[in-house]
């Protein structure tokens, strides 16, 4: 299965992820995790995971995780949730319980990820 994952950030109030695959694809068994970068392995760690059990792409393909100015989304998150900064959008093949808050970043059952930032700013471990 091919997966491409996107993350906008570029308006203030609407903050999203999307992921892109067959068209009615049962997304059981799979994860999306935030990172909040922080430069190092102990401040580089999950703020936020939606496990995807039960949900499936829609009938063009797409799966949309967003806040609530985001019409359509399968999962909403509270706004400002997504941070802009040294971060990154995962999808993993996995369970919300190996990705609590604060757990580490690894690689393990990773599909895909967008690693995005400011500009200002680098996180060696998102290279």
């Amino acid at each position: 299965m091919r997966w491409m994952q996107t993350t906008i950030l570029s308006q203030t109030a609407l903050s999203l992820s999307s992921c892109f695959s067959q068209p009615n694809v049962p997304l059981d068994g799979h994860i999306v995790v935030f990172y909040k970068g922080g430069g190092n392995t102990v401040t580089t760690n999950v703020y936020a995971a939606f496990d995807l059990d039960g949900f499936s792409t829609d009938s063009l393909g797409f799966f949309l995780l967003g806040n609530p100015a985001v019409g359509g989304a399968s999962v909403i998150f509270e706004p400002g949730l997504l941070r802009d900064g040294g971060d990154a959008v995962s999808l993993f093949a996995g369970d919300s319980l190996d990705f609590l808050n604060g757990t580490p970043l690894t690689t393990n059952g990773l599909l895909d990820a967008v690693v995005y930032g400011t500009g200002d700013q680098t996180n060696p471990f998102f290279d």
